[in-house]
């Protein structure tokens, strides 16, 4: 027979549910911004609109959030593709719209977002056709820098997709 005091054990099991609940809810994914100020800065509820608007083929919506010489670098250490590095609307959006012709509307789910009034970092996974076969999940970092008119001016693109 155990010496375990059944209080001492319920006290001990409620209070680490509790320290689980407050670290986890640190993690938690927090829901796209719907118009309003992000409670962690504009740039993250302008990614978020970001996001939002390509990953659904609103692709006027994300040019509208674009400064006209925005820079983006893709990367990622799979086979699928190269670098990529554009400078400008127009090329951007050429290659944005190539990639996203692939996403399936509605699929993109925020995992984390952190930033502050001209920085955000954005994890959000997309279901994507990335060829023959069935949709994947792509899981990437998107790194945001906005200029002083809350415009999108550099996004860096980190990605991986399990096969």
């Amino acid at each position: 027979m155990s010496n375990l005091d059944p209080k001492w054990f319920l006290k001990s099991a409620l209070f680490l549910m509790l320290l689980c609940d407050v670290l986890l809810t640190s993690v938690r994914a927090e829901p796209p911004a719907k118009g309003g100020p992000s409670r962690q800065g504009s740039a993250v509820a302008v990614a978020l609109a970001h996001v939002e608007a390509w990953s659904n083929h609103d692709y006027e919506k994300a040019r509208k959030l674009l400064a006209d010489d925005v820079k983006v670098t893709v990367a990622t250490t799979q086979p699928v593709m190269s670098d990529v590095n554009t400078t400008g609307i127009d090329d951007y959006l050429r290659g944005l719209k190539e990639f996203a012709k692939t996403v399936e509307p509605g699929s993109a789910r925020v995992i984390s977002s952190v930033g502050d009034e001209r920085n955000a970092l954005i994890v959000v996974t997309v279901k994507a056709a990335l060829g023959p076969g069935p949709k994947v999940t792509l899981t990437a970092a998107r790194l945001y820098s906005l200029d002083e008119n809350e415009k999108i001016v550099s996004e860096r693109v980190i990605f991986f997709t399990a096969q």
